[in-house]
């Protein structure tokens, strides 16, 4: 049964053959949504969306006057804080287009014809994660109004607010409190061998473990799925960093910024074979340790598709990976600190191997 909040929200489609515009009007009024939008003019579909808080949309990519790809690119110009999850409606020869509408930001794609049971369990995911982000958020910027002029309390309910978003994350991913504690002390204690002073230290032992709070938004179909991901589900995957970006928000605050910055780009590489191809010194310092940190700890974490590699071999791998994936000049902090960051994974173990 659909909890109050999710029967409010509001969902729009934009389809303009009348009959799967019926079709899918149908399906979401038969979940019991009370507030459902129906648009088979674009046009008048994004007029609606410029002037109206939106929580879904449901996206058609074949149209006349404006296309799908040319709808979304229109809705990026507009101001908004936080923009909706959009899910779209592709032909199975459509797929070039599905992938790009994912790089604009589309949360999911569903393949006409499309399965009722399907459409409808992809928007309620999809709304659930939207308005417990929304919600987050709004009560973040409430946190924040209420200590304005107290900057060290500030600064805890921020890392408080880290802290909770990236235990989320690691509920939905189903791994432990103890792997945020080795990502975000490992990546400390690799900051402090590099030299970087105890401010720069203790942001990054914050704000790391929310590299992959953008998961919230990706579907368990594929999250989970325990074999390997369709390029399509791939691309959709790739999508949490840009995902977790958003709910960080444009806060430029030392700590935000920093959380930020590891959410964006911990996937990227020294040598440009990252999500986004970044490479080098590009990249920002706090992504580039955190990606030593984050592959370091999965590597040694047993996971449902492998066993856990033994700390001596996620080392090795490490090492080998130096001025290839990882800038060298963090590997050697990683290498020289070592002891420290080897006695840390044991005392937060999980089920840690050494050999």
């Amino acid at each position: 049964m659909l909890s109050d909040k999710l029967l409010c929200a509001k969902i729009m489609v934009v389809e303009d053959n009348p009959i799967c515009l019926s079709m899918i009007g149908e399906v979401v009024k038969l979940q019991g949504y009370q507030s459902v939008e129906l648009f088979s003019n674009p046009v008048k579909a994004l007029d609606y969306f410029t002037n109206n808080d939106v929580d879904l949309v449901i996206l058609d990519i074949n149209m006349p006057q404006m296309n799908g790809i040319e709808w979304m690119q229109s809705v990026l110009t507009l101001q908004r804080d936080f923009f909706p999850p959009i899910v779209v409606l592709t032909a199975e020869s459509e797929d070039e287009f599905a992938e790009a509408a994912l790089e604009l930001g589309a949360k999911d794609f569903v393949n006409k014809p499309f399965k009722s049971a399907i459409l409808a369990g992809r928007i309620k995911t999809h709304l659930s994660t939207h308005l417990k982000m929304k919600e987050a958020i709004v009560r973040t910027k409430d946190l924040e109004q209420e200590v304005v002029l107290n900057t060290e309390q500030l600064e805890k309910v921020r890392t408080e607010v880290l802290e909770r978003l990236g235990k989320a994350s690691s509920f939905r991913e189903q791994q432990t409190s103890n792997y945020l504690l080795r990502m975000g002390n490992t990546c400390a204690l690799i900051a402090k061998q590099m030299g970087f002073d105890d401010n720069f230290v203790d942001m990054i032992l914050a704000s790391s473990p929310m590299h992959d709070i953008g998961k919230i938004g990706i579907p368990d179909s594929i999250l989970k799925k325990p074999g390997a991901l369709t390029d399509q589900e791939w691309a959709v995957m790739k999508t949490h960093v840009h995902i977790g970006a958003e709910l960080l928000g444009d806060d430029d605050t030392g700590l935000m910024k920093m959380a930020r910055e590891i959410a964006l780009y911990h996937h990227e590489r020294w040598d440009g074979s990252g999500y986004l191809n970044l490479r080098e010194d590009v990249i920002p310092m706090s992504a580039r340790i955190a990606a030593v940190a984050d592959v370091y700890c999965a590597l040694i974490a047993k996971r449902a598709h492998r066993q856990a590699w033994s700390t001596e071999m996620a080392y090795e791998y490490i090492v080998d990976q130096a001025d290839t994936l990882f800038d060298p000049e963090v590997v050697e902090a990683f290498q020289d600190g070592y002891e420290d960051i080897l006695e840390l994974q044991l005392f937060y173990a999980d089920e840690i191997r050494t050999s």
